[in-house]
């Protein structure tokens, strides 16, 4: 008969890795591609600037000639783009990019009270009249 699986985790017998056995470490050489294009004499960042130039080159052909694709052009335009910011890796580090988004937050007081409110006369809005006051109009509290 199978047994279950136990799926409750933690420490079990004869779990992990076995006493006494060594940790696995993998090297990895972070030089050894650099040396292995030097022995075969190709230098990244001098095949960058050559192609740099070429493209340069036949940005300027192209845009002497009427008969020259924009897109064609446009897409030449985005090449070089691209290979100048594949060699500002080499010499500048990346900044990151920051937006600073400003966000205002509009407050106001709301008051409760027991008290009821006096309506508003909307004909003759009198407000706080004294209520010993003589006149014929009507007061508000």
């Amino acid at each position: 008969m199978p047994k279950k699986k136990d799926n409750r985790g933690g420490s079990r017998r004869g779990a992990g890795r076995p006493k006494g056995s060594r940790n696995k470490k993998i090297e990895i050489d972070p030089h050894g591609s650099t040396a292995r294009l030097e022995s075969l004499g190709f230098d990244p960042v001098e095949a960058t600037v050559k192609m740099f130039f070429e493209v340069e080159k036949k940005i300027t052909e192209m845009e002497a000639n009427p008969k020259s694709s924009t897109m064609a052009i446009s897409n030449l335009y985005n090449t070089k783009e691209k290979l100048i910011n594949n060699l500002m890796r080499y010499g500048y580090r990346q900044v990151p990019e920051k937006s600073e988004v400003e966000t205002t937050t509009f407050t106001f007081g709301v008051e409760l009270t027991d008290s009821p409110v006096d309506p508003v006369d909307p004909v003759d809005p009198v407000i706080n009249k004294d209520k010993d006051s003589t006149d014929d109009t009507k007061s508000l509290h």
